[in-house]
């Protein structure tokens, strides 16, 4: 539990212990369970805007600090006055926030752009390079995608050129809106990414 937790969140979790050693009988006519399952899945979502606020917070003070000016109403819309002002510049940290790329090979133009958009937004950049795989090296790479899309920052997502997203890069998308992740799209009209 974090130190800045809500009370709410406190007992959600001291509730979640509680029912962790009942069973299925103990809960009445099934409206707590699912009153319960509702309050865990509400704070999933919190916890997945909280993120994505923090992301906005850092993205906001990078632009301060390199333009001496910032997007004065989202600032103000978001109400971060101070912490915006508590964010001003850190130290450099050896620890770079990451974008993953996610879109079809076949548009690798659309790839470098992207990442060449991120790698000037501060972001180190992880994309696809081989365009041709057979099936065992498909299956590895895509766990180790994964695995980077979990640790990543943000996640940027390439359609193609007619706007869909292929079956690969649509189940990448899916797998990281569903861990909380950031997800960004790239858009070619204004070459940058977009929420």
């Amino acid at each position: 539990m974090p130190d800045n937790a809500t009370p709410a969140e406190i007992r959600l979790a001291q509730y979640s212990q509680r029912t962790k050693t009942w069973a299925i009988a103990t809960y009445n006519d099934g409206t707590e369970k699912a009153l319960h399952k509702i309050a865990l899945e509400l704070k999933d979502e919190i916890d997945r805007l909280r993120t994505q606020r923090r992301f906005l917070i850092s993205q906001l003070a990078k632009k301060d600090v390199r333009s001496g000016e910032g997007d004065r109403k989202l600032r103000e819309f978001l109400g971060i006055e101070e912490q915006l002002a508590a964010a001003e510049p850190q130290p450099v940290s050896p620890c770079w926030p990451t974008a993953v790329i996610c879109g079809s090979t076949k548009h690798m133009d659309r790839l470098q752009a992207a990442a060449a958009t991120c790698t000037r937004q501060g972001w180190a950049v992880h994309m696809p390079h081989l365009t041709e795989v057979d099936d065992r090296l498909a299956e590895t790479l895509a766990a180790m995608w994964r695995a980077l899309i979990a640790e990543a920052t943000v996640v940027v997502v390439v359609p193609k050129p007619d706007g869909s997203l292929g079956d690969a890069t649509a189940g990448e998308l899916a797998y990281a809106e569903g861990l909380g992740k950031p997800v960004l799209r790239w858009d070619p009209r204004i070459k940058d990414v977009v929420w």
